[in-house]
């Protein structure tokens, strides 16, 4: 079974939001052994709705339409759908009643504007919406199966999870399609492609792709096998050899960032942290607080922006600042000494640098970045210069603090 998505809203189309909801789709149905072979976005506009489902028809067994569910008029979806199956639009009572009793549980009186929300194609099935008041359907159009969930992530997402895929596995088939990321972090894509070029046939299965992102490299493998067990041994042995290849820049499989990679060597060691920043401005921290759990290993976190804080808060001393400048290894050494010393954590990391877009000289130019690591193993301290706008800088760093961090609790 082979698949569509429509993203339906202006404000996809022009990039005022992000189409999170294709994405996440679109790794819901490889799962359950669908291919989506097309996203395509379409403004509120009834017409182009309406080419853009009855064009993929023609194509593809499955279409997922997310958006226009709402109450408003400029909400188009459900008559775009009518009109596509050349069928009118009527009131399901199941539907009405459940918008109802959303509106009464808070003491409001249902504005006759909702009542659209309860209107589905003639001959459409139901798909409940136990999270808002938006009614989805599904709706055969020749041999094509369409469904209409919300916009909104987490009603189209629950209603997906709840209803729609226990259906689509009675329908898609036997086989299974299954996705697994490999993280890379301080190589560039070129050099990944390089080691595994071998591996990236187009007919392979798994197949095997890149994709970079904010300087994450991720090796993406997609598997289709006709059964879990089978899919997951193929997957394994495809990650081995990447591994293999790739070595140390690997910190994880289907991980969300290098802040859990860290968070899960502290917590195996017993070990504490603590952070000192500066051009960062916190941001290692915030990478390190969205982990939960993180408090079982987290001690602290200092930004200490001027040359006068550095001094107060991490006993950095005047004249180690006056001689070598605040962005400097030596300071970079004292700060991360310094935090580890007032927060008596286990380890600590460290970093000063020149984030811009202005405060670079010749000698010191925007984003030249000190970072100094502090283990049970002693003080390394390293200098990068990194390229960009300020807030790359900054999160390069931040990725490159935690990465160092990383490969030194490994070793140990």
């Amino acid at each position: 079974m082979i698949a569509s998505i429509v993203s339906v809203g202006n404000e996809v189309v022009i990039g005022q939001i992000a189409d999170t909801n294709a994405a996440w789709l679109s790794q819901e149905l490889a799962g359950l052994g669908i291919e989506v072979v097309e996203h395509a976005a379409v403004g509120d506009d009834m017409s182009r709705i309406v080419c853009a489902v009855k064009s993929a028809t023609n194509r593809v067994d499955l279409i997922i339409v997310t958006g226009g569910l709402g109450p408003t008029p400029d909400d188009l979806t459900r008559q775009a759908m009518a009109d596509a199956a050349k069928q009118d639009l009527v009131l399901d009572q199941e539907a009405l009643e459940h918008i109802s009793l959303i509106f009464s549980s808070r003491h409001l009186e249902m504005p006759e504007r909702n009542r659209v929300q309860a209107m589905i194609p003639k001959g459409a099935v139901l798909i409940p919406n136990n999270r808002g008041t938006a009614a989805g359907f599904r709706i055969q159009i020749g041999k094509c199966e369409i469904a209409a969930l919300p916009g909104v992530p987490h009603e189209m997402k629950g209603m997906f999870e709840d209803e729609l895929a226990p259906y689509l596995r009675t329908v898609s088939g036997d086989s299974v399609v299954m996705i697994r990321s490999i993280r890379t972090f301080g190589v560039p894509e070129s050099l990944v492609g390089q080691k595994l070029e071998h591996l990236m046939g187009l007919s392979d299965n798994p197949l095997v792709g890149t994709l970079a992102q904010d300087g994450v490299i991720t090796v993406k493998l997609t598997v289709r096998a006709p059964d879990r067990k089978t899919a997951v041994e193929l997957l394994d042995i495809r990650e081995c050899e990447i591994r293999s290849l790739l070595g140390d820049a690997v910190f994880g499989t289907d991980v969300p960032g290098l802040e859990y990679v860290v968070a899960e060597l502290l917590e195996r060691r017993n070990w504490t942290a603590a952070l000192a920043e500066s051009c960062t401005g916190g941001m290692v921290a915030s990478r390190l607080t969205s982990v939960p759990g993180i408090s079982r290993c987290f001690v602290e976190s200092v930004v200490t922006y001027s040359n006068e804080s550095k001094s107060r808060r991490l006993d950095v001393p005047p004249d180690l600042i006056e001689k070598h400048g605040a962005v400097s290894s030596p300071v970079a050494e004292a700060m991360a000494v310094g935090v580890r010393d007032r927060a008596g954590s286990d380890v600590s990391i460290a970093l000063t640098g020149i984030a811009g877009p202005t405060g670079g000289t010749t000698d010191k130019p925007v984003g030249l970045v000190y970072i100094a690591t502090v283990t049970p193993d002693g003080v390394e301290v390293s200098e990068h210069r990194f390229r960009g706008e300020r807030n790359i800088i900054r999160d390069r760093a931040a990725k490159t603090a935690l990465n160092l961090l990383r490969l030194r609790l490994m070793k140990e």
